[in-house]
């Protein structure tokens, strides 16, 4: 339920009368606790994707404000929510208990719970605490929770605008309005955890009749000024439809108009209402398919990826990663990878005779890994001026072929700097010999763009640099070393060191994600997504719209593989680098060229198809158009794969529309 109650909440018209909070007066904000990249500051924005994270629970977030009169607070945007909230009079705080609009008692089970949040409220839906008017200066919500921390990301507080007249029978009630789309459900940060039919966005026509033109004039009209600026909550029948409330923004600039002879005015609004700042579930529709029921997900190994709390996990066989950026804990999508194989043996135990130990010496499991596991080494020169290292070599290499070596490294342990590289082999290009600082990331010497530094919790950084063989494809190796002053020659105190975790030796153009080896190497398997077409797929025309963010660039890999339609792919490089294809569903499939070069990021693309034709649209350019003389027919299609061409990236958002979107949809569809 998202509009509640609290006890004394005085109403000057009836509570079926809609509830407008449009303006709020709060202009400072504290937290006890805010995790890094989740300021407290976000609550006061506009923007839903910005969002206030707690450390632990209990934390606090705290809105102030000069001394006045309020009577609501709404929050739009938020995610695992059950709060605690209190108001400040007078210099003392006091919880509120609301409850719902209708008067109704709670559901049994809820009882208990002293009517929290949580209990009534769905996950990224606008709420709307209807108060008791008291003179206040402050507002404070406090938030408990096991697993997985809570976000809020909008909130407002004031006094609503009741309007004098209900709604009238031509209403769109914008929970109950959807243009039918088959997409992913996702949580509040963009992870794709299943399907659903939903709506574009979701419209709202606001009508009001009757009104009294000094009214209007008084309280209508500086509305009116403000949602030219900003966005407002509205509960249109907070008595009936408690949990229809919204948070809206409007294009328009609603203009009253009179009605009939009278002193009476009509006023109007069109709005587009958000549940999470993007496109939002609609709980009125069929509910959604379960990721496997939208997709053939397989995979035929484990596979490691961060999660959510910035953990690197383990995902079973056939189980889909939906991955997290480590260093920024924001949400990459579904992580799409090819076949990869660790030559590395016992890459958690450097102790096994496997790892050679020149003039110095391991400690096992010396420290917490990235995997919350007490697994990771502590490597400790010896005090001889010289080299120091552990390695592993005479992995069998082919021919002008580039590997990946890479490593999990920390300080902290004495030593400051480390360094990764090959130990023999024989390459064509001099690859990576710098230093890593193990206090800043910071690197130094060697050649920068061959090598890749990601910063992770707990002082852990991933290191990975590339290099390519020569035409001998001789035997090589990795070794990974501790280093002073920008040099792998030093003296040593024996005691101290830095800690390792998981080398990798792969081939590949990048680095892929970890994979634990023991006593032989280990390939993790590629990963597929596939869809065959059902009821739902429009031969005669339709729309397809893909987020994802590619990690390298295959000739000719496939973006949105489909047998018999237009395809999405990359080209293979030529003078303008890559660039992305349109493949036409003619017999022999004609290839489009597409958009401006291609480089590794993030993209939004859009493409429908109609007789023959098709208008694509690639992070909000102006749509360019083909042509083929074939409609498409059914068929499977594949994410980020094409008949064993894989590409690799993670894919953040997927959709599916039976009707061909105009050319200024694709490009609103797709703007960054």
């Amino acid at each position: 339920m998202s509009v509640l109650v609290e006890p004394g909440h005085n109403n000057t018209y009836p509570l079926n009368h809609a509830r407008i909070l449009y303006e709020s007066v709060a202009t400072s904000v504290s937290a006890t606790g805010a995790a890094t990249n989740f300021p407290a500051s976000s609550v006061l924005t506009e923007f839903t994707y910005e969002r206030w994270k707690p450390t632990t629970s209990g934390d606090v977030i705290t809105l102030t404000f000069p001394v006045q009169v309020i009577n609501a607070l709404s929050v739009s945007a938020h995610s695992n929510l059950n709060p605690t909230i209190e108001v400040r009079t007078d210099g003392v705080w006091v919880e509120i208990n609301p409850f719902p609009a209708s008067g109704e008692s709670l559901s049994a089970e809820f009882a208990e719970q002293d009517f929290r949040v949580l209990d009534y409220s769905f996950d990224n839906e606008a709420m709307l605490w209807l108060l008791a008017p008291r003179r206040a200066d402050g507002i404070r919500i406090t938030v408990t929770y096991t697993g997985t921390a809570p976000t809020i990301g909008v909130v407002a507080v004031g006094t609503v605008l009741e309007m004098a007249r209900p709604f009238y029978g031509e209403h769109r009630p914008a929970m109950l309005t959807s243009d039918t789309v088959v997409r992913p459900t996702e949580l509040e940060s963009g992870e794709w955890l299943g399907a659903s039919q939903i709506r574009k966005g979701r419209p709202v026509n606001m009508t009001w009749d009757h009104l009294k033109a000094s009214w209007v004039r008084r309280y209508w009209q500086p509305f009116a000024q403000s949602v030219k600026k900003r966005p407002f909550v509205i509960a249109w029948n907070p008595l009936q439809f408690p949990a229809d409330c919204l948070y809206c923004t409007t294009s328009e600039q609603p203009s009253p108009t009179n009605s009939g002879p009278r002193d009476y005015q009509s006023v109007s609004l069109s709005a587009r209402g958000y549940s999470d700042g993007t496109e939002p579930n609609v709980r009125s529709l069929p509910m959604a398919v379960d990721f496997f029921q939208m997709f053939d997900f397989t995979r035929a190994s484990e596979a490691t990826y961060f999660d959510v709390d910035e953990v690197l996990r383990t995902a079973a066989t056939g189980e889909p990663r939906f991955a997290y950026d480590p260093a920024t804990g924001k949400s990459e999508g579904l992580l799409i990878e090819e076949q990869r194989t660790n030559l590395v043996l016992w890459n958690e135990d450097l102790s096994d005779a496997a790892w050679s130990k020149a003039r110095g010496s391991v400690t096992s499991n010396a420290t917490t890994a990235p995997d919350g596991t007490q697994t990771a080494d502590l490597f400790v020169p010896d005090t001889s001026n010289n080299s120091h290292f552990v390695n592993q070599s005479n992995f069998t290499l082919a021919a002008n072929t580039t590997y990946q070596r890479s490593t999990f490294v920390k300080g902290g342990a004495g030593i400051d700097q480390a360094t990764v590289r090959v130990g023999g082999g024989s390459w064509s290009d001099v690859g990576w010999t710098g230093y890593l600082d193990l206090n800043t990331g910071e690197l130094t010497g060697g050649d920068a763009s061959k090598v890749d530094v990601t910063a992770l919790p707990g002082g852990w950084f991933r290191i990975a640099s590339a290099q390519t063989t020569d035409g001998t494809g001789a035997n090589g190796g990795l070794l990974v070393a501790p280093a002073q002053n920008d040099s792998v020659t030093f003296a040593g105190d024996g005691v101290s060191g830095i800690y390792i975790w998981r080398p990798q030796f792969e081939e590949g153009e990048i680095a892929s994600s970890f994979i634990k080896t023991e006593g032989s190497q280990v390939t993790r398997a590629a990963d597929k997504v596939e869809r065959t077409w059902a009821e739902e797929f429009s031969a005669s025309s339709g729309s397809l719209f893909i987020d994802f963010k590619l990690l390298k660039l295959t000739p000719n890999g496939g973006i949105i593989s489909w047998f018999a339609g237009w395809s999405l792919r990359t080209s293979a490089a030529g003078p303008q680098g890559f660039r992305f294809r349109l493949r036409s569903p003619d017999p022999g499939g004609t290839l489009f060229t597409v958009g401006p070069e291609v480089t590794l990021g993030r993209f939004k693309i859009a493409y429908s198809y109609s007789q023959g034709s098709a208008t694509i649209s690639i992070n909000g350019s102006s749509p360019e158009t083909v042509s083929a003389s074939d409609e498409v027919s059914g068929g499977v299609f594949e994410l980020l794969g094409r008949a064993g061409v894989k590409e690799m990236g993670t894919v953040k958002d997927f959709k599916y529309y039976p009707r061909a979107l105009t050319a200024a949809e694709l490009q609103e569809l797709t703007a960054p």
